[in-house]
């Protein structure tokens, strides 16, 4: 009977689906699928303006742009394309206008990334489904005549290691990397030099197919798992025998949304928002994430992913981006 309820402060029509979003302060950058991407203004939440929509054919992709990365450090806009490599664009911060495009790097395939971005370089880090690899690899800014451009370092860095599994998403916090590796759950590798391959450190096997993974910080992970709903796993308590990779201590692993096929999970100051395709977002109060509890379920549309901005919530959905305002 404790249910939350929603206000919806307003929707976006994007052109096309709103796949993914970025968010840098009050500008939202967003996939729009088969439409390319577009740039919003939403310190307004009321009258949220375009600032710039960017087509298939500028972008040079012919499928949908599936993932969005926008990084404020270096102005770099980074798209994925479905099932292609990563595409990497540098934008104007007062106009949001695309000045210069720097190609593609990663591989075909590409199923996620994230990004370590500094000034003068940025490392990403990848899964490729097909090559059953995570692929990393640096890129610096360079000089060139009275300009500069973006492309690998010098000498390069970066390679592709062996996962020996088919993975289909990952997350970095500080060191650390999880990967989803679909039926066989996650695997954890950890960055030790980061001029040198992340290294393998355990997997755990969960029931379900892992959609993504959401690490908070190094300590606390969640897994969305298709039919299986989700997972809490508290990776700060597990223990680990270096010599064979496995987990030695009985973790308390908390499935929860059982009843629900879960596809993405987002969470902030003790709120998950999980993506449930066409039955919406399910929220649920996580302030002791091993005791999760259901808040409600609010049919928003199709809601492929969400992420928080302040106290409200983004979704990305095929009726367009929502701003959301949750009622605790």
């Amino acid at each position: 009977d404790d249910l939350w309820s929603i206000t919806i402060e307003s929707i976006m029509q994007t052109d096309g689906y709103a796949r993914d979003v970025s968010i840098d302060n009050d500008v939202v950058f967003v996939a729009t699928g088969e439409a390319g991407a577009q740039i919003w203004n939403i310190i307004d939440t009321n009258y949220p303006s375009l600032l710039h929509s960017i087509s298939l054919d500028e972008i040079g992709a012919d499928k949908e742009i599936s993932q969005i990365h926008y990084s404020p450090i270096n102005n770099l806009l980074h798209l994925l394309e479905y099932n292609e490599r990563c595409y990497v664009f540098l934008v104007n911060d007062s106009s949001y206008t695309i000045e210069s495009s720097y190609g593609q790097y990663g591989a075909e395939d590409t199923r996620d990334f994230t990004l370590i971005d500094s000034l003068e370089t940025f490392t990403y880090y990848s899964v490729i489904k097909s090559d059953h690899t995570l692929k990393w690899q640096r890129w610096e800014k360079q000089d060139f005549g009275p300009g500069f451009y973006w492309g690998d370092a010098s000498p390069a860095i970066g390679e592709e290691v062996e996962v020996n599994a088919v993975p289909t998403s990952i997350a970095l916090s500080n060191r650390t990397i999880v990967i989803g590796v679909g039926q066989l759950g996650i695997q954890a590798w950890q960055i030790e030099n980061f001029e040198s391959d992340p290294v393998y450190n355990y997997s755990i096997d969960l029931q379900g197919t892992v959609q993504s993974v959401e690490l908070i910080d190094e300590n606390n992970l969640f897994v969305s798992s298709g039919s299986f709903g989700a997972y809490y796993i508290p990776i700060n308590q597990i223990e680990i025998d270096t010599s064979t990779n496995s987990v030695t201590n009985n973790i308390i692993i908390t499935n929860f949304a059982e009843d629900l096929t879960v596809d993405h999970i987002a969470v902030n100051n003790g709120i998950a928002a999980l993506s449930l395709g066409a039955k919406g977002v399910a929220l649920y109060d996580v302030t002791n994430p091993s005791q999760p509890i259901e808040k409600g379920i609010f049919p928003v549309g199709y809601t492929y992913k969400t992420q928080f901005w302040g106290n409200k919530l983004v979704v990305c959905s095929r009726e367009g981006l929502q701003i959301i305002t949750i009622d605790q």
